[in-house]
């Protein structure tokens, strides 16, 4: 993990959550608020690659079946779960 690497995964994130606000606001009313569901995701999504980064810096390679697969899997199942918890 890098700095770098930590600030562009937050940007990355921000932004997809910020595309999730604008397309959920342009599919007319619906009763989420815009507004939590931009930061939910936005959340999710950072949670989500600092998870990923740190298996891949732990666990990965070290267990037999924890390979960059199970890792983005795991990475991708945890930032749902917390984008689902969180909205």
């Amino acid at each position: 993990m890098t700095l770098l690497g930590t600030a562009a995964g937050i940007v990355g994130a921000g932004f997809i959550a910020s595309l999730a606000g604008w397309f959920h606001r342009a599919s007319g009313p619906v009763s989420t608020n815009p507004e939590w569901l931009v930061i939910a995701v936005a959340i999710a999504g950072a949670g989500g690659m600092v998870l990923d980064s740190v298996l891949g810096a732990t666990v990965q390679g070290k267990v037999r079946w924890m390979d960059n697969d199970a890792v983005n899997l795991a990475a991708t199942l945890a930032g749902a779960l917390c984008a689902g918890l969180l909205a």
